[in-house]
């Protein structure tokens, strides 16, 4: 009997990622870790549902991983038309260009389904994830991929005014210390666990 609820949830989650358009990398945890992989880990502190900060790895609530937006700017890559000097999904056309082609995501917290955002303060939250083409979301659920597994966001980039150096997440380096969303490129992460 027990095998048998057991084989049922599964096929519901399954179905449930399915119908939803997004897929889990792995059925176990998760972790998105500084350091390429092995410093701190983005933690829902204390299972709060809400608040974002950095922890040993190999903890509970830890379960993170990035979700791409398939349909953003139409084939879910950052684009940049040269001849208009306008591209997607980056108010400023300057930063498309210097992007073009890097995969545009989201970082979700699997057991809520949240996705992390960012707070007035430039600190990471869970909220709202985007649909599949990065609209109806929470505040700063964007980002982009860049060289180095580094994580630029949508929102504070363009909140800066198209400054390159503006925007990026890095870790609060030490444990219980936030995720940031908001930092200069001198502080960006590079991260390991997508």
């Amino acid at each position: 009997m027990r095998r048998a609820v057991l084989v049922a949830a599964s096929v519901a989650v399954a179905l449930a990622l399915a119908l939803t358009g997004q897929t889990r990398a792995f059925a176990t945890q998760q972790q998105i870790c500084g350091n390429s992989g092995s410093g701190y880990c983005m933690n829902d502190w204390n299972g709060s549902n809400q608040y974002v900060k950095m922890y040993n790895g190999g903890v509970s609530h830890e379960d993170f991983g990035v979700i791409f937006e398939v349909s953003a700017c139409g084939s879910g890559k950052v684009t940049y038309n040269a001849k208009t000097g306008t591209g997607c999904p980056f108010s400023d056309g300057h930063i498309d260009a210097n992007f073009a082609g890097w995969p545009i995501v989201q970082v979700k917290y699997w057991p809520t389904g949240q996705c992390v955002g960012t707070t007035s303060a430039g600190t990471a939250w869970l909220g709202a994830c985007a649909d599949n083409s990065g609209q109806n979301g929470g505040t700063g659920v964007t980002d982009v991929i860049t060289a180095g597994n580094q994580l630029l966001n949508r929102y504070w980039s363009d909140f800066y005014g198209g400054q390159l150096a503006s925007g990026w997440l890095c870790s609060g380096g030490n444990p219980g210390t936030y995720l940031y969303l908001n930092c200069d490129s001198s502080r960006a992460t590079s991260w390991g666990g997508f």
